[in-house]
């Protein structure tokens, strides 16, 4: 009987849905700055100059990409001089952040990677 179906389809539903993680959360666990310096192989203290949405060829994705400028390189020199743009997940969903656009030397961020 139609009935009895759904009241089978029920529990085996609530099974499945006990064993998805039910949140859909960041799930980058903040580090402590100075181990995430330590262990990072550039650091730059930069302003961000420009912000485009685009999509990323390999997830699909829709990413920022954010164009920045050099104020000082504290860690990775060589590496660092090739940095001109860093890139973040659209969404905190993903573990995204939101950066100001500022060209002049008002909002300076410290950047590791």
């Amino acid at each position: 009987t139609p009935l009895l179906s759904t009241s089978l389809l029920l529990p085996l539903l609530l099974l499945i849905l006990s064993i998805q993680d039910p949140t859909e959360a960041c799930r980058c666990a903040p580090a402590n700055p100075q181990q995430q310096i330590c262990s990072s192989d550039i650091v730059i203290c930069a302003t961000i100059w420009s912000k485009e949405v685009i999509i990323d060829s390999v997830s699909s994705l829709k990413i920022i990409q954010y164009e920045i400028k050099h104020i000082k390189i504290f860690k990775g020199f060589e590496k660092a001089k090739d940095v001109q743009y860093v890139f973040t997940p659209l969404t905190s969903r993903y573990c995204g952040v939101k950066l100001k656009v500022n060209k002049k030397k008002k909002n300076q961020y410290l950047l590791s990677g």
